[in-house]
């Protein structure tokens, strides 16, 4: 898959490479790599590149340290049934239509999900059957999507983890790049936001507890951009992790595994 000296990306593709919370990066050293001479002579808006086999372990533990530092927990709101549209960060639910054409079970779990965003402190409610929520100030700083796109909506925090050690470093092809880097992790505490046991639950069905030390791993390859495309200056050449699998379309997220086997 990447046995060739780079993999070209073209203008449609880009902006899809370009997104995805999980896969941060590192600048590429100064004087290290070189961007491929189809990216420099401006033919492609970015390519991916194999790693070098000379890559140093500090740009990698850089690279590492990154995506760390920006896991995020992610929890979705379930399918309800709306009375209208969310406006300013407020919607009514209407359960009794849910139980009367969804059935019981439905509208019971979607009801118990909303209470859990109440108890974590995202979202206020009013009434029974017909609830009015609205989005508090914490919710509202960690909600992604909406109810009106594709992308439904969920509560998105942060739930920075730590680097500890490298302890291996493995080159080949894989679906996600051609360095596998395999590592241990830990957290000194609970996200800010977690503070209720239902908040916490949510973050160890993602990640390892804090306080625990526990295996990761990554695959890598190095990204770069044509000169054109300033707002990926900052990361041109950098490491990142990115996947391709059925007609070579990229993922816009990588392999980062917080629960890794060891070796």
């Amino acid at each position: 898959m990447f046995g060739s000296t780079f993999v070209r990306v073209g203008a449609a593709v880009l902006l899809v490479l370009a997104a995805g919370c999980a896969t941060a990066t590192a600048p590429a050293q100064a004087t290290g790599p070189r961007a491929p001479r189809d990216i420099r002579q401006g033919y492609y808006d970015s390519a991916v590149q194999a790693v070098e086999r000379d890559v140093s372990r500090e740009e990698v533990a850089a690279t590492i340290s990154a995506m760390l530092a920006n896991v995020p927990v992610c929890m979705r709101i379930p399918g309800l049934w709306l009375d209208g549209e969310m406006r300013h960060g407020a919607f009514v639910v209407r359960y009794d239509l849910m139980q009367r054409d969804w059935g019981g079970d439905v509208a019971a779990e979607a009801k118990r999900r909303m209470d859990e965003f109440v108890e974590m402190g995202f979202l206020d409610a009013q009434g029974e059957g017909e609830t009015q929520y609205a989005v508090t100030a914490l919710g509202q700083s960690l909600l992604r999507g909406s109810f009106e796109t594709g992308n439904p909506p969920s509560f998105c925090g942060p739930a920075p983890r730590r680097l500890i050690e490298i302890t291996d470093m493995e080159w080949g092809a894989f679906d996600c790049g051609t360095l596998r880097v395999r590592f241990t992790h830990d957290a000194e505490s609970w996200p800010s936001w977690a503070t209720s046991e239902t908040a916490r639950n949510y973050v160890v069905a993602a990640m390892p507890a804090p306080g625990e030390t526990a295996a990761g791993s990554v695959s890598l390859l190095r990204q770069w951009f044509a000169d054109e495309n300033r707002a990926q200056a900052d990361n041109n050449g950098g490491l990142r992790s990115l996947c391709y699998y059925a007609a070579r379309r990229p993922s816009e997220r990588g392999d980062l595994n917080l629960r890794a086997a060891p070796r």
